[in-house]
């Protein structure tokens, strides 16, 4: 096993031109963290700033102070490449366990002669298999417990602007769950009530009433809260 560290911050040079291509600044790792997919080289060409990228499997060696990289090797501008280059790798971010416990940092990243990835080893020197990372990124890594089957979805979440969907959007923005509001029945405070209201006990809350906490304590000992609810915030369904 070989550590990412061993390509970072290193001078690439070619064989075919013998001239320095720039310094690897970054790495590009598969989605499914299987292995090492480019490496991000950056160059200073006539005062401009340059990335490129490189794959791996075109490094003729990577042992010592210099990457040497084939003559057949192909170098590309990152620039026409940025569908398929992300900036993912791992390293120092947060390792996170799914119940939330904090692993602290990734401090390293190991990979076999393949770039397969292997390994990572976190700062209190704990090395975890790659088959218990769920998820990873450039902030947070998610990992999983040995015995825990946890599986996540590859969909994102879909955010709508369409205009025909602006009601639907409102709607969804302004809906209370009347469930909630039975557990915290605050938000009912300084609602109006839109009907008349008549308790157990022969009390009635006149409809433009304003809710207060003294109504609310009376609605619910006299088991017409639901109703008190209807009155302030209209027909709705209780699930």
């Amino acid at each position: 096993m070989e550590s990412i560290l061993k390509l970072l911050n290193k001078q690439v040079i070619s064989m075919l031109e013998c001239k320095s291509e720039g310094i690897v600044i970054d790495l590009c790792l598969t989605k499914n963290l299987t292995k090492i997919k480019w490496l991000l080289i950056e160059s200073i060409e006539n005062g401009i700033k340059i990335n490129k990228i490189i794959k791996p499997n075109n490094i003729y060696c990577y042992m010592n102070d210099i990457i040497t990289v084939k003559q057949s090797a192909y170098i590309l501008n990152e620039a026409d490449y940025k569908d398929d280059f992300e900036r993912n790798c791992p390293l120092n971010s947060s390792a996170i366990l799914s119940n939330g416990k904090k692993l602290g940092k990734i401090n390293n990243i190991y990979f076999d002669e393949r770039f397969n990835i292997v390994n990572i080893e976190l700062e209190n020197g704990e090395v975890v298999d790659k088959t218990l990372i769920v998820k990873f990124g450039k902030e947070n890594t998610i990992l999983k417990e040995k015995d825990e089957n946890l599986k996540l979805t590859k969909k994102k979440p879909k955010i709508i602007n369409d205009e025909k969907y602006k009601d639907n959007i409102v709607a969804a923005q302004n809906f209370v769950n009347p469930n909630s509001v039975l557990c915290n029945y605050k938000y009912l405070l300084k609602k109006k009530l839109r009907f008349d209201i008549e308790l157990n006990n022969g009390a009635i809350y006149k409809r433009g009433s304003i809710v207060n906490e003294a109504m609310i304590k009376e609605a619910t000992k006299e088991n017409k809260i639901k109703r008190l609810l209807i009155s302030c915030l209209g027909n709705i369904d209780f699930y």
